[in-house]
């Protein structure tokens, strides 16, 4: 919503219990490990992004994603302002 592409970029939030994902009232059953690959059964991870049109895992990685988020969809912002905002420093903090 920071950068204005809710209308584009849906969220799921799931809600989960030793790896296993439950029905719990405001959270989706994860099925997005399932639609990349019907036979996975490793450990699952969130966040995720998914490409629905594709049907696969962009990326599991936080950070990653953060990164992605922050500058590849900046053409889909509603404001330029949004556009331009920077939500990830990548100054080495160490």
């Amino acid at each position: 919503m920071l950068k204005g592409l809710e209308d584009i970029i849906d969220i799921s939030v799931v809600n989960y219990t030793m790896e296993v994902f439950t029905r719990k009232e405001g959270c989706a059953v994860d099925k997005v490990y399932l639609l990349s690959n019907p036979n996975f059964d490793a450990c699952i991870t969130v966040p995720v992004l998914f490409d629905k049109k594709t049907k696969t895992i962009v990326n599991n990685e936080s950070a990653e994603i953060i990164r992605i988020l922050n500058s590849s969809f900046n053409d889909f912002c509603k404001t330029k302002e949004q556009s331009e905002l920077n939500y990830y420093s990548n100054r080495n903090r160490y």
